[in-house]
Parts: C-alpha cells; sequence; structure tokens
C-alpha cells in the first residue's frame, strides 16, 4: 500500500513537473511570423493546397526561413491534400472572423488564368485571382508531411506526424502579411515532458495523422485571428 501511494506521488510530481515546464517553454513544433500587426481583413481566398517534398522545401528557403513561392497550381490528386484542405477550410469557417473563399472556387479560377496565360509569375497569378474573387487576402498552403500513425490509438509501432506552412498574401500588393508553420511528429509523454499538454487535450492517446493535423491547423488559424 505504502509502495502504491509514492508511485501516485511520483506520477503527480511528474505531471505537475511537465505543466510547469509547457508553461515555460514554447511548442517547438509551431512557429508564427506577423508581418504586418496593422492589418485586418474580412475576406480571403483559399489557394489549393499544394503537396510538395521535403526536398524542395529545403531549395526554396528564404533568407527569412520562409518559402520563396512555388508557382501557383491546380488542386494536387494526393489524398492527402484533400484531407487536409477539408481541415484548413473548416478551422477558417469555424473561427467565423473572415469571407472565406473555398479552394473549389478559387482552383475555377486559377484554371482559366491558367490556362489563358502560362507565363505568369507568383505575384501576377496572385493579384489576378484575388481581383477576379474581389477578396482582399490569398492563403496558399504547403503541405510537405503527411505519415500516418502505424498501430492503433493506445499502441503505435511509428507514431503519426505532420508538416505543413501556410502563407497569406495581400492582393493589393502582393505583401506576405503572415506565416504559420506547424511540424510534429507525436511523442511518447516518457520521451517528452513537455509535451504534456497535447497528451491532456488529446486523453492520452495516440493520434491519427488526421487528428494531429487537425490539432496543427487549429493553433494556427487561432494565431491568424488574433
Amino acid at each position: 500500500m505504502k509502495g502504491m501511494k509514492m508511485k501516485r506521488i511520483t506520477l503527480l510530481l511528474l505531471v505537475l513537473a511537465g505543466v510547469v515546464l509547457a508553461g515555460c517553454a514554447a511548442p517547438s513544433t509551431v512557429f508564427v511570423a506577423r508581418h504586418n500587426d496593422s492589418l485586418s481583413l474580412e475576406s480571403i481566398a483559399l489557394c489549393p493546397v499544394q503537396v510538395v517534398s521535403r526536398e524542395q522545401v529545403r531549395l526554396r528557403a528564404g533568407a527569412r526561413g520562409d518559402l520563396l513561392p512555388f508557382p501557383l497550381r491546380l488542386p494536387d490528386s494526393e489524398p492527402s491534400a484533400s484531407v487536409f484542405a477539408s481541415l484548413l477550410e473548416a478551422a477558417l469557417e469555424k473561427e467565423g472572423k473572415w469571407n472565406i473563399t473555398p479552394m473549389g472556387k478559387t482552383a475555377n479560377i486559377l484554371r482559366g488564368i491558367i490556362a489563358s496565360n502560362q507565363t505568369l509569375d507568383f505575384p501576377q497569378a496572385l493579384r489576378l485571382v484575388g481581383e477576379r474573387l474581389a477578396v482582399e487576402a490569398v492563403l496558399v498552403c504547403y503541405l510537405y508531411r503527411w505519415d500516418e500513425r502505424q498501430g492503433v490509438w493506445y499502441a503505435a509501432r511509428r507514431p503519426a506526424a505532420a508538416a505543413f506552412e501556410l502563407y497569406l498574401y495581400q492582393v493589393s500588393d502582393g505583401a506576405l502579411v503572415w506565416r504559420g508553420v506547424f511540424d510534429h511528429t507525436q511523442q511518447a509523454l516518457t520521451d517528452n515532458l513537455l509535451d504534456i499538454g497535447r497528451f491532456f487535450k488529446n486523453g492520452f492517446r495516440w493520434l491519427s495523422v488526421e487528428e494531429l493535423a487537425r490539432d496543427g491547423v487549429a493553433e494556427l488559424i487561432a494565431d491568424l485571428a488574433k
């Protein structure tokens, strides 16, 4: 009985320590950068999700760590792109702060623009998309990791992992006004006590990649809405 009591006390101390540490340390898997603090937007168009490789991301890394824009393109056929698009649209609609043009409508406009002019650079295409949809900003999404959990919620042989970046551009001048990055592989609590907040939130279970990405999207959109 005494040994059991000591184990419970030890576990409680570990949990409390994790809470304190989690409160002191910024999440290492989430990064946001606001390039215009005074910006107030009412309308945003969502560009189709672009599935890119980590090598492409590395080659297009800018001096500030952000990505040099990939050419705007039509929706990827990857199933992960469709799932991620649904997560992103749902999070933005739930926030309720902006008038959102869904990716499907943006893709139709983009399809016509690409068909009529194959030589448009990124700023030109961005401006045309924004003008034809009558929106103030365009959200560009890059998905470069989507690894499903191997196993079940209570016993994973390999945890889920997701990585993506969101870029918000102002249509009027093409300026990057906000950037959000999520790159996370779920870890056991014994491997990373700083992740205790996520474990509490998700009921101490191994997440699917869709659940992990949903958490990440929610964190980034919450920052965008500030």
